[in-house]
């Protein structure tokens, strides 16, 4: 487990560590802890972003979170999300932040968007080791071929591995751009389809969105 403490002034805190290892996948869980209210604002009215920067390639992501315990030692919100090989498949640290949107509509029609920005933290990925090791020459050739045999499998397992891609799990809607978009673990995939383009498209396909469905005996022709 590696978890996150936002404090009230914004700042975070590493409350308890773990050694992650490349490539490791949804073994590790990342618990952030937020207190349930900021300033009069209620945390769990808003939406929260993981996002994070990897250390190589310096890929930016973004992750929604979800609340697990609404009432975790009575103050405070927790937040869990597995830990997946998109974080976890370059070695050195991986930059985070969290940030809460919520938006709002008051009596009047008017919509505001209170926005609250944290500091960021670090979790550190740990290389694996390199399993093709030369054998002890002091060892007898059966044993020395068992552990070659052994090297290959633990090696060919760590590049299944990295070369595993992240495959869709879920579908999500955007109501506010009007699109629908893939994801994999929470983390959005591709630039989405738009609804209107895909309404075109039924359309266009079918019968002003009904699918058309021939009920006539081919006997009536002949």
């Amino acid at each position: 487990m590696f978890r996150v403490l936002i404090r009230s002034d914004n700042t975070t805190i590493v409350t308890e560590n773990q050694r992650i290892m490349q490539n490791s996948k949804l073994v590790d869980t990342l618990e952030i802890v937020v207190d349930k209210e900021y300033n009069g604002l209620s945390m769990a009215e808003c939406t929260a972003y993981l996002e994070y920067l990897t250390p190589i390639n310096h890929k930016i992501g973004q992750v929604v979170l979800e609340i697990a315990d609404e009432n975790y030692e009575n103050d405070y919100l927790l937040y869990k999300m597995k830990i997946d090989t998109n974080l976890t498949n370059e070695v050195g640290q991986v930059q985070f932040r969290v940030h809460f949107i919520q938006v709002e509509m008051n009596e009047e029609g008017k919509v505001t968007t209170p926005v609250r920005q944290t500091d960021s933290f670090i979790m550190t990925v740990i290389p694996i080791s390199d399993w093709m090791t030369l054998p002890d020459n002091l060892l007898s050739g059966l044993d020395q071929r068992l552990i070659v045999m052994q090297q290959t499998n633990k090696a060919m397992a760590d590049l299944q591995n990295t070369l595993a891609e992240d495959k869709l799990d879920d579908i999500k809607l955007d109501a506010e751009a009007g699109t629908l978009y893939g994801t994999s673990s929470g983390v959005r995939k591709g630039t989405g389809v738009k609804i209107s383009d895909l309404g075109d498209a039924i359309a266009n396909d079918t019968k002003d969105g009904m699918v058309v469905i021939n009920t006539y005996d081919v006997k009536d022709e002949e």
